[in-house]
Order: C-alpha cells, then sequence, then structure tokens
C-alpha cells in the first residue's frame, strides 16, 4: 500500500530524494554507494531519468556525485 501511494501521490524527483535520504538514514552514513541503475530498478524508471533528476539535485545542492557513490545534503 506504501509503495503504491508514492507511486500514485508523489513525482519521480520527491520519491527519488526520500529513497536517497532512507538509504543514508539506513547506512548511517551521508554517503553511500549505489549506481543509477540499482535506483533505477527500485523505483521501477530508467537509468537515464535517473540521472537526469541526480544532475538537477546536483544543481538544487540536494545531493552530490562522488566517483561512485552519492553524498545526500
Amino acid at each position: 500500500l506504501h509503495s503504491v501511494k508514492q507511486i500514485t501521490c508523489y513525482n519521480l524527483e520527491d520519491r527519488l530524494i526520500k529513497y536517497l535520504k532512507d538509504k543514508v538514514a539506513f547506512e548511517k552514513t551521508d554517503t553511500i554507494k549505489v549506481s543509477h541503475q540499482e535506483i533505477a530498478n527500485d523505483l521501477g524508471t530508467s537509468r537515464e531519468v535517473v540521472s537526469r533528476l541526480m544532475k538537477k539535485l546536483e544543481s538544487n545542492k540536494q545531493a552530490t556525485q562522488v566517483g561512485r557513490k552519492i553524498k545526500v545534503s
């Protein structure tokens, strides 16, 4: 039910931010090692869309790509 609510009520950018923040909280660090493809698979979208959204998050200073890791602000 929670997944259905996220898909229908939130846009993909909000879902990506929540996904990253949840992953950071779970791993208890501000930098996580996860690929754009893994994120895309988990969110049910394409890698290209995740890459575009990550660029947008970087420009908004909400997340930063550090090599193969993502640092969430």
